[in-house]
């Protein structure tokens, strides 16, 4: 079983058509096959905010809105969600400190850390953003960005070298 740790502009994929979604699609099945797909409370805030502001910018019709938050709602009962307690933002001010990391991203890499601390598996970290990704590979987490040229590919030929 692999764990991946899907932070906001990965999440996002799976509701908002664009470069990186086939992946993300990818996870949600690997999900149904065993693997563990965990968020943040915070990414699934973040994610409804960026489709809701989406929505309110008319980036999207009202339609495909209310699907992706009806299915943003359904996939609370897939993710293994995790907390933010006071020992997440913790590790946050060091994460800001030492990798310059907007606020949320550091949040999101902070309790990516916190659950491998506590549950003792390491998580492979899913974002598309270049400097989360940096950080984040930095801190030692193997990393998915959904945006790269055949990550698919690689992800299948890799997943066997990732299962914790």
């Amino acid at each position: 079983m692999a764990v991946f740790f899907l932070e906001t502009s990965a999440l996002l994929k799976r509701y908002k058509e664009e470069t990186g979604s086939d992946l993300v699609r990818l996870l949600f099945s690997l999900q149904q096959q065993g693997d563990l797909l965990v968020a943040s409370y915070f990414a699934l805030i973040e994610t409804e905010s960026a489709l809701t502001r989406g929505f309110k910018g008319r980036l999207f019709d009202e339609e495909t809105f209310r699907l992706s938050i009806q299915r943003l709602t359904g996939d609370f009962r897939i993710l293994f969600i995790q907390p933010v307690p006071l020992s997440t933002l913790r590790i946050c001010s060091r994460l800001v400190r030492n990798h310059a990391l907007k606020a949320a991203d550091a949040l999101h890499l902070a309790t990516a850390i916190e659950l491998t601390e506590r549950s003792g598996a390491r998580p492979i970290f899913a974002s598309s953003d270049e400097e989360l990704v940096r950080a984040a590979t930095q801190e030692t987490f193997q990393v998915v960005n959904p945006t790269e040229k055949e990550v698919e590919g690689n992800l299948l030929r890799q997943r066997r070298l990732w299962q914790v």
